[in-house]
């Protein structure tokens, strides 16, 4: 979603320490090969029926680095409820 009746413009960044790069890194790359989806874009927008269980599979592995406190997420947006016309 680009724009709402509030907000709009989001995006999201996902931060983690160094020294733990690799190891998310490989988390990550050996749960795509597992799932036999390596060259497919993880985007929710695209999912088909067909391969929710393995977007799902990608996503808990997200959330358990971020339960685990591995990785942080910042998600951002405009707050159009202060935007002023010209």
């Amino acid at each position: 979603m680009k724009k709402g009746k509030y907000y709009s413009n989001f995006y999201a960044g996902v931060l983690n320490n160094k020294t733990e790069f690799e190891k998310v890194r490989n988390a990550f790359l050996s749960r795509v090969q597992d799932l036999e989806i390596e060259n497919t874009e993880l985007k929710w927008g695209n999912v088909i029926t067909l391969k929710l269980e393995q977007y799902k599979a990608v996503i808990d592995t997200f959330f358990e680095f971020v339960k685990a406190n591995i990785i942080k997420v910042r998600i951002m947006f405009s707050d159009n409820r202060f935007i002023r016309g010209t």
